[in-house]
């Protein structure tokens, strides 16, 4: 006879078991890993971790791929592709990108260069720029 032990409840088949696991407030399930959470937050994590699942948190969205998952990252978010990294807002991706890109990060006009002298013969040519007028 099925046993629940999260909802302490027994089935009389398992057909009754895994209606009560779909339906039930108690069990929050992946249907592609087919593992049971306790919580929408244990569900959403495990969505998020896992190399399995293509998520999005910020938009409760799943992608069959993860390239089309990168697409949407770069279209909708502030979006670090270095790092792979995805960012609350653009602040968050200036922070970064100063702190973590800062031989290849030009803070005042927000761009990544290819290379630091890329990023200093630019900084070279604007300060002489600003200096000639």
């Amino acid at each position: 006879m099925p046993n629940c032990n999260r909802c302490d409840r027994y089935f009389n088949s398992w057909s009754a078991y895994h209606q009560h696991i779909q339906n039930s407030s108690s069990h929050w399930l992946c249907n592609d890993c087919d593992e049971d959470f306790a919580s929408w937050r244990g569900l959403k994590e495990h969505y998020v971790q896992s190399p399995d699942h293509h998520y999005c948190q910020y938009c409760d969205i799943h992608f069959d791929f993860s390239y089309e998952l990168r697409n949407h990252y770069e279209d909708e978010h502030d979006y670090c592709h270095s790092c792979n990294r995805v960012f609350k807002n653009e602040v968050g991706l200036h922070e970064h990108n100063r702190q973590s890109h800062a031989d290849v990060y030009c803070v005042s006009c927000r761009r990544l260069f290819q290379s630091p002298s890329n990023l200093r013969a630019v900084s070279f040519t604007s300060f002489v720029g600003l200096h000639s007028i």
